[in-house]
């Protein structure tokens, strides 16, 4: 996709899972999990990845038709689950290749950057810092923080006013159709990334403003803001 230009956001909004960490395997292993620890057929690891980016609660929920108290215990069980697994060591993660470099030409051109993710603090900072990245932005944002999660606008709008920019001024970049229509609904620009969880054609239904297929295209864009 050729670069394409457009004004310069006031920040960069960076969803984590999919977008800029390889997450996939190990959430759907750790769902997985959680169903054999609950005694429960788990659903095909293709309709578990398409629920990434949802809170863990509404994502159970949406699996296998659970009551808001049972996802709440199930979602329970993922989380210490997942922490057994990050504590032994036994959780190996990456980032995407390109996206550290599209994180940093933001800090080189002075684009305040933030991450927006339905992951809870409790992994999602520890998991940027293993990374590498955490200090490389401004503002780390869950879905707790906002008190409800994505497609609700409420995420940006908490980014929005903790960075003192308008709304509307965001650039919202993610993998998910959660994401992008979290990015519509707070009426700012989206760029879908198709590296992650949901593919192109899926992406396109939630009409972002840009899709692209590597992190360079990402670079591409802002290079050519105006």
């Amino acid at each position: 996709m050729p670069a394409m230009k457009f004004k310069k956001p006031a920040a960069v909004v960076f969803d984590f899972d999919g977008t800029l960490a390889d997450t996939t395997g190990l959430i759907v292993s750790c769902y997985q999990a959680t169903y054999d620890y609950l005694g429960v057929d788990p659903p095909p690891a293709q309709q578990i990845a398409a629920t990434i980016g949802l809170s863990l609660e509404a994502a159970f929920a949406l699996l296998t038709n659970m009551t808001d108290e049972d996802a709440a215990a199930a979602a329970r069980c993922y989380r210490t689950l997942f922490m057994e697994r990050e504590i032994n060591g036994s959780v190996l993660l990456k980032p995407f290749a390109g996206m550290p470099e599209v994180v940093a030409h933001c800090v080189a051109g002075g684009l305040p950057r933030a991450v927006g993710s339905s992951r809870g603090h409790d992994s999602l900072d520890p998991m940027l810092r293993s990374l590498g990245l955490f200090d490389s932005f401004d503002l780390v944002v869950d879905h707790s923080d906002a008190g409800v999660g994505k497609p609700d606008p409420a995420m940006l709008t908490v980014i929005a006013d903790r960075l003192g920019v308008p709304r509307s001024d965001l650039l919202m970049i993610g993998d998910t159709t959660f994401d992008i229509e979290m990015g519509n609904n707070a009426g700012c620009r989206t760029i879908a990334v198709t590296w992650g969880n949901h593919d192109r054609k899926t992406l396109a239904e939630a009409r972002p403003t840009h899709m692209v297929d590597t992190p360079e295209e990402i670079i591409a864009l802002l290079n050519g803001a105006e």
